[in-house]
């Protein structure tokens, strides 16, 4: 009989609430534990709340392993109540020990065979794309936030934050700090490094290292203009300089922008994709006779002769050998997108049932929303009190719609892409051979890494199989390499358009 430990975990108390049972988990664990000959000696039961960070049972749960000895399975429903990250699934495999996933039907382990590990590597990649998921309506809340005129960060130096739309407002400390140096520089006759030194002998009580204080005179957010991921808001909150004032400063502090030294380096396929084993250097490119590209250290931690020359042919030749090693037989790509067929239409009916239900608690709120407004209309219930339940039934019932929206989102499913990364590891030697330099270079990109030169021979320390981006998968960094857009009977979201 195995010793095994359980696991498992919901997200929130509110998940747990609409159909997440902690209770359904373990029971199903048990029965597995019972009917697989598992000896279950420890239960580790996790719910998570976003006031509270990581996942304090999750390590404990590893650390009872490692100072047991004894406990060689992990029991698990299915791989996203184990794993957030690809980090979670590299510490689990560094521990040498079998992990069931009985919804699944699937153990990992030592001994599992390589299909099964690839398989499991894709749907760790899917745990941590529901993360990038919320993270992207987190930043949808922001850049509303920033469109309403608000700031959604800690507030600049020179500012405190507080509640309310303009989110920031001057800080009485170190406002006037900023407002000084703007007035001081736009009065002329003085460099910025002059008065950072008059700064430094003044009596300011507030320090500004000499990077950030540069950094501030830049920065148009202290004129009331917002800079967010690229672009410019105008703010809510009270400036700190007028226009004309930033406007002086930046003429006094503005460099001419240096051009872009392109010299046909994007014409070298493997430039910085490979370091030198024998001193850690990048392997670098240029052109012999206008015509031969070789390959060499850039010697910059000294003389290294360990490779010398090489030409970009015998690379070639050698990153398609290390792409033939990974390449998967047409017959094992399609059994695993069959698997993943599988699992996705079990996922969707799960995640229906789940809007189903939510829709149904939307109903009951809204009908007890209906039932207060008559009680206010027939003068059973005080203005106070209606104002009071009815605001807490409107939370309610936009905290449904919000996860009603969250799972709709959801069924935008990785599934298809993870299907076409199946596709690509099983062209990806195809593709190379019949490809420009740009398109060899995002093979090698999106296949392979860690890829380093040793006697001019091409060494691989890591296989980045599993390491595709699923970003690039969906929005069609594999479609530059020339594969068609299929659906693999998983919708119609799967475009690389």
């Amino acid at each position: 009989m195995t010793d095994a430990v359980l696991y498992a975990r919901v997200s929130s108390k509110e998940q747990r609430e609409m159909g997440f049972s902690i209770e359904a988990q373990v029971r199903l664990l048990r029965e597995y534990a019972e009917q697989n000959d598992i000896k279950i000696i420890r239960e580790f039961i996790e719910v998570e709340t976003a006031k509270c960070t990581g996942r304090p049972l999750f390590d404990e749960m590893l650390t009872f392993i490692r100072q047991t000895g004894s406990c060689h399975a992990i029991l698990c429903e299915k791989t996203d109540r184990l794993y957030r990250n690809f980090s979670d699934m590299l510490t689990l495999d560094e521990m040498d020990i079998d992990i069931h996933f009985a919804k699944e039907g699937m153990v990992v382990g030592p001994n599992a065979k390589s299909s099964d590990k690839f398989v499991h590597g894709i749907r760790v990649l899917m745990a941590k794309n529901y993360i990038d998921n919320l993270r992207e309506e987190l930043m949808k809340g922001m850049r509303e936030k920033v469109l309403q005129g608000g700031w959604p960060h800690k507030a600049p130096f020179g500012y405190r934050n507080i509640d309310g739309p303009e989110s920031v407002e001057p800080d009485p400390e170190t406002g006037p700090i900023v407002t000084w140096m703007f007035t001081r520089l736009a009065e002329g006759g003085i460099t910025p490094h002059q008065l950072y030194r008059e700064y430094s002998q003044s009596d300011f009580k507030h320090t500004v290292a000499k990077s950030k204080f540069y950094v501030i005179l830049v920065n148009p957010f202290y004129k009331g203009v917002m800079k967010w991921q690229g672009d410019l808001y105008p703010g809510k909150y009270k400036p700190l300089v007028d226009e004309d004032t930033w406007e002086r400063v930046q003429s006094v502090i503005k460099k001419p922008d240096k051009p872009l030294d392109t010299n046909g380096k994007t014409d070298f396929t493997y430039r910085y994709l490979i370091k030198c084993d024998h001193c850690g250097c990048d392997i670098v490119a240029e052109k012999k006779k206008g015509k031969y590209i070789y390959y060499h250290c850039t010697q910059g931690r000294g003389p290294c002769k360990e490779n010398g020359y090489i030409r970009q042919e015998v690379l070639d030749r050698q990153f398609l050998e290390a792409l033939d090693e990974i390449q998967l037989e047409p017959d094992v790509a399609e059994n695993m997108i069959d698997k993943l067929r599988s699992h996705y239409q079990d996922e969707m009916d799960e995640r229906e049932d789940l809007i189903r239900s939510l829709r149904l608690t939307s109903r009951s709120i809204q009908l007890e929303i209906d039932n207060l407004r008559s009680e206010k209309l027939n003068r059973r219930i005080s203005e106070r009190k209606w104002r009071q339940r009815q605001e807490s039934l409107m939370d309610r019932l936009n905290a449904v719609f919000a996860q009603i929206k969250t799972i709709q989102h959801e069924t935008d499913s990785i599934y298809p892409y993870t299907a076409r990364l199946i596709l690509f590891k099983a062209r990806a030697k195809d593709i190379f051979a019949g490809g420009d330099s740009a398109i060899k270079r995002r093979v090698v990109t999106l296949a392979l890494a860690n890829f380093s030169l040793s006697s001019g021979t091409l060494m691989n320390t890591t296989n980045k199989a599993l390491h595709i981006s699923m970003k690039g998968l969906k929005y069609g960094l594999v479609g530059q390499v020339g594969l068609e857009p299929t659906t693999y009977g998983f919708g119609d979201r799967c475009s690389t358009n």
